[in-house]
């Protein structure tokens, strides 16, 4: 329902907007929804497990947001709602649906050493992770090959060569509702077994 002031048409109810899943890249969050009609802004929320309660942590005119320096190794739940606002007056949205979303710290490789005819990669561990993906590339070469995954933070290299030096690097991962969320990569870290 719209009321018609002049040339103005003023929305007398915005429908809540639909959140898609959550995209996390680099430590940064992608919210994105649909257009609501009439709405001229949109509220993000976030829920605060102290108080138990969404707080409004920003605002956008856009259908998706970017979030920086959220919490690290928990759950963490975004809902959105659409409003419109003009001269005044003010009309919100219910809250949209809610989605959830985990983000880690970069975890760090400590030490690339020799084990019998294998390398072993140890790294520190990363809170609140279902497990690391390990990628290994020869120092030549410019793309990395995924090797395997652990829920440990060591992991031993069966099939390196003797003689040949390779990278490593770490990617943590975690799994909320059947969505999977991964961390940022380590930085390389480089061995070799005679």
């Amino acid at each position: 329902i719209e009321i018609r002031a002049g040339k103005a048409a003023i929305p007398t109810f915005i429908e809540a907007p639909e959140l898609e899943p959550i995209k996390a890249s680099k430590g940064i969050l992608t919210l994105t929804w649909n257009k609501v009609d009439g709405a001229t802004a949109y509220n993000i929320y976030h829920y605060n497990r102290q108080t138990l309660k969404y707080e409004r942590i920003g605002w956008t005119k856009d259908t998706s947001i970017q979030l920086k320096d959220q919490p690290k190794g928990e759950i963490d739940t975004y809902r959105v709602k659409a409003y419109y606002k003009k001269d005044g007056k003010t009309i919100s949205s219910k809250y949209s649906n809610s989605q959830s979303a985990k983000l880690f710290e970069e975890t760090k490789i400590q030490n690339v050493e020799q084990e019998e005819k294998a390398l072993k990669i140890t790294w520190t561990e990363v809170k609140g992770t279902n497990g690391y993906s390990v990628y290994r590339k020869e120092e030549t070469d410019k793309e990395w090959t995924y090797l395997d995954a652990t829920a440990k933070t060591t992991y031993t290299d069966k099939t390196a060569k003797e003689g040949i030096r390779y990278q490593y690097r770490i990617l943590p991962y975690g799994r909320v509702n059947g969505d999977v969320f991964f961390g940022p990569y380590s930085k390389s870290a480089s061995g070799i077994y005679l």
